[in-house]
C-alpha cells in the first residue's frame, strides 16, 4: 500500500516572559477498536468510531523547558486511531536560534494512537535576547499491519471490520481528494534521483488573492514536480523564484504584500543543478498574484 507523507507547519517565538505557540486544530482521538481479541467476541462488540490521521489529529505543540536558559521543546501528538511515523523536522526562518536551521533533521519516530512524542529543542543562541523560528515536520501512517489485519476478518464476514474497512477507505479516498495534503517534500538527493521521471513544474493553487497592504504567506502556494504522465511527484522546498514588482512586493523571509490594485506573476524554478536527465532547463511555474481593494 503506497502510504502518503505529510508536510506540517508551526511557529514559535519567545523570551524570558513570554512564549508563542502555533495554532492547531485539535479533534479528539477515539483508540483503535480490539478487532483482534476474537472474531467469535468482535461480533457482539460494537466498533468504536475511526479516527483518520491527518493535519488535524496529528498535531504539534511547544512547550517551554526547565532549565537555567529559557528552551521550546516541540511534541506531536497523534490524536487518529492510526499509528503515524514522524520522519523529519526543520527549524527556518530563524532568529537567535542555537541549532541548525533551514535543513531537515531525519527523525524515525513512531507515535502510538493517543500517543505523543519529543520530536525537537530550541534553545536561543543568546539566551538573554528573545528568539523566534518556523517548524516544519513530516510525518506518514504506520497502518499497514492493521488495515491488513482488519481486511482479513472483514473478509471472514466479522460485521465490525467490515465497517471499520469501510470507514477507512471512505477516509483514505477524502484525503486522496485533498489538495497538496500529503505532497512528500522532496530534498535535493530525491529530486535527483527523479530526474528521469520530471516532466514540469506546477503550482498549486495558481493564484493567490492579496488585499492592498495586505500579506500572503508563500507556503500557501506549493511548487509541485510533476511526471513525465502526469503524476504527481511531491512537492520542491528549495527552490528560486522571482517576481515582477509593481503590483506586489516581497517581504523577508516569505511573505508578499499587496502595493495597489492589478495583477502579476510570481515565477518559480528549480534550484541549481536540479534538472531533467536531459539537462533541459525545466520551464518555469507561474504563480498569478491578483491585488484587489
Amino acid at each position: 500500500m503506497s502510504v502518503p507523507a505529510h508536510i506540517t507547519d508551526g511557529e514559535g517565538a519567545g523570551n524570558r516572559a513570554v512564549k508563542r505557540e502555533p495554532q492547531s486544530l485539535m479533534t479528539r482521538g477515539v483508540f483503535l477498536v480490539g478487532l483482534i481479541a476474537a472474531a467469535g467476541c468482535a461480533a457482539r462488540q460494537p466498533a468504536q468510531s475511526y479516527v483518520a490521521p491527518n493535519d488535524q489529529t496529528i498535531v504539534a505543540s511547544t512547550e517551554e523547558a526547565q532549565g537555567t536558559t529559557i528552551a521550546h521543546t516541540i511534541y506531536i501528538s497523534n490524536l487518529s486511531t492510526v499509528p503515524v511515523r514522524v520522519y523529519s523536522v526543520s527549524l527556518r526562518s530563524c532568529e537567535n536560534v542555537k541549532q541548525q536551521c533551514d535543513s531537515p533533521h531525519k527523525l524515525d519516530i513512531r507515535v502510538r494512537p493517543g500517543g505523543r512524542a519529543f520530536i525537537a529543542r530550541v534553545e536561543p543562541r543568546t539566551p538573554d535576547l528573545g528568539f523566534s523560528y518556523r517548524y516544519g515536520y513530516s510525518w506518514r501512517e504506520d497502518s499497514s499491519s492493521t488495515k491488513a489485519m482488519i481486511s482479513t476478518l472483514a473478509a471472514a464476514g466479522v460485521e465490525p471490520a467490515r465497517v471499520q474497512l469501510a470507514a477507512i477507505q471512505n477516509s483514505e479516498a477524502a484525503q486522496a481528494a485533498e489538495v497538496g495534503v500529503h505532497d512528500e517534500d522532496l530534498d535535493a538527493s530525491q529530486i535527483e534521483a527523479l530526474k528521469a521521471r520530471i516532466g514540469s513544474l506546477r503550482m498549486e493553487p495558481d493564484s493567490l488573492v492579496i488585499p492592498v497592504n495586505g500579506v500572503v504567506s508563500l507556503d500557501r502556494a506549493h511548487l509541485m514536480l510533476i511526471g513525465t504522465n502526469g503524476e504527481r511527484l511531491g512537492r520542491v522546498r528549495g527552490l528560486r523564484w522571482r517576481m515582477h514588482s509593481g503590483v506586489a512586493r516581497f517581504a523577508p523571509p516569505d511573505s508578499i504584500i499587496g502595493v495597489k490594485p492589478g495583477r502579476t506573476t510570481a515565477e518559480f524554478m528549480l534550484p541549481p543543478g536540479a534538472s531533467p536527465a536531459d539537462t533541459t532547463p525545466l520551464p518555469s511555474a507561474t504563480l498569478t498574484l491578483i491585488v484587489r481593494p
